[in-house]
């Protein structure tokens, strides 16, 4: 044994080359075993869809062509992060900070309206347009016209599970009962006990 010893420290050259001939040993042992190793998945990933919703790539490849233009639009331009059905859970949302709007709770931030009421459209297309500073919600005034946008809105009110549940583009009236809930997490009844 102390002979081994006295060989391999006998020469610097020595030592440099068996400490290179271990690491490349290492190195090749390490590549075979990952290799091997990950050459098929265990497991297929699949994440909660509350979390993230699966999407076609480019989004709204997989559309029917008869599918209504404001449907088109949102899938192509607002699912990749808002999720196809509204609740903030596109592809792209878990690597967003802040997380993208879900609009199924009904709660904005941004708007020129009390804390009890529903933001206008003004306040909505105002967001669209001109996006939110320090967030990954982009303008799109370049992008889309006006009318775009419109029906961009429009379509929001179609999203479940909160159908038909948006108020009217009009201020409610003073003896308007009906009920809203989308814009807010309470109900808010105008005028009527």
């Amino acid at each position: 044994m102390k002979k081994a010893v006295g060989w391999l420290i006998a020469s610097r050259r020595r030592v440099v080359l068996v400490t290179l001939g271990w690491l490349v040993l290492l190195d090749l042992g390490r590549s075979v075993y990952a290799r091997v190793g990950y050459a098929r998945p265990v497991e297929t990933w699949q994440p909660d869809a509350t979390v993230y919703a699966d999407m076609t790539w480019p989004p709204g490849a997989d559309l029917p062509a008869n599918t209504p233009a404001d449907k088109r639009m949102y899938i192509q331009r607002c699912a990749v992060c808002h999720g196809p059905d509204g609740r903030g859970n596109g592809p792209a949302a878990p690597s967003l900070i802040p997380r993208p709007r879900d609009f199924t709770f009904g709660q904005f931030k941004y708007k020129s309206t009390p804390a009890d009421q529903p933001p206008s459209d003004a306040d909505l297309i105002r967001t669209v347009s001109n996006g939110l500073n320090a967030s990954a919600m982009p303008y799109w005034r370049d992008v889309l016209s006006e009318s775009d946008i419109r029906a961009l809105m429009a379509y929001l009110r179609t999203l479940p599970p909160v159908k038909n549940k948006i108020p009217p583009d009009r201020p409610p009236a003073a003896d308007d009962c009906e009920v809203y809930t989308f814009w807010t997490s309470e109900s808010y009844t105008p005028g009527c006990q």
